[in-house]
């Protein structure tokens, strides 16, 4: 398990997913960091086949960030068993335009679903 200020990052068994939680938002090497352990977490559960992001409190990348996880670490995380990224956002608008562009890169390489909670996420993971 990962844990910093920012976010949390942990696999889940039960549900054969990597989950990171953020909490608030992030850049540079308190971004990649955590996400670079998710990473990590794949190549040492070689079957896990989704990612979760909790969006819900602090998902705002610098464009920077944005670049480096487009051009590297999505190839990567692509590379593993990972073929199911789901994105948990708040019932507001506010992080629509920033999803929607992390959710057309994504597709890219992953099936991508948006849900509203944990719960919610957990049931697709199983499905």
């Amino acid at each position: 398990m990962f844990f910093s200020e920012h976010c949390s990052v942990e696999y889940l068994k039960s549900a054969n997913a990597v989950l990171i939680i953020w909490r608030k938002p992030c850049s540079q090497e308190a971004y990649r960091l955590p996400v670079r352990h998710a990473l990590n977490l794949f190549k040492e559960n070689p079957l896990c086949a989704s990612l979760i992001v909790d969006a819900r409190s602090g998902f705002e990348d610098a464009p920077e960030d944005v670049s480096w996880a487009f051009s590297q670490w999505m190839p990567q995380l692509a590379e593993t068993g990972c073929r199911r990224f789901l994105f948990i956002k708040p019932p507001s608008d506010e992080l629509e335009t920033e999803l929607d562009l992390w959710t057309k890169e994504l597709l890219k390489y992953f099936t991508v679903s948006h849900v509203f909670s944990l719960e919610e996420a957990f049931a697709l993971c199983r499905a």
